[in-house]
């Protein structure tokens, strides 16, 4: 039986992702570029990017690692540095397409210059 990635682990890899993509330029300009492996390298969550206590965020996503729902990235020094993780790379695919559509939807175009574009105010919760 395979594990989901749990739904506010995959919505915070999609705000990350999204950050990734949408480039600025002089001017205020900006330039969404198309989902590559060069942001699923950069496209990565940590402990801390998520609400609540890092101990235990580290400790929930390390075990989600060790049941193969996230990979966790090999760190520049072994025991230094934050422990980063990532989802399996096809689940990371959809996670990246998910945000080059949601910047499409804005009004965002792959590659072409553009000035600012109002963003939709968040949903309240219920």
């Amino acid at each position: 039986m395979d594990k989901k990635l749990p739904a506010d682990i995959r919505q915070k890899l999609v705000e990350i992702a999204k950050i990734w993509m949408l480039n600025n330029y002089v001017g205020g300009r900006k330039r969404l570029e198309a989902w590559s492996d060069h942001y699923a390298h950069l496209t990565s969550i940590h402990s801390y990017d998520l609400p609540g206590g890092t101990g235990k965020n580290l400790r929930r996503l390390a075990k989600l690692a060790a049941e193969g729902v996230l990979v966790e990235e090999q760190r520049y020094r072994p025991g230094i540095g934050t422990r980063r993780f990532k989802p399996q790379p096809d689940e990371l695919n959809e996670i990246g397409m998910k945000a080059q559509r949601y910047w499409e939807a804005v009004g965002y175009r792959v590659g072409e210059l553009v000035p600012k574009l109002a963003e939709p105010a968040p949903k309240a919760a219920p």
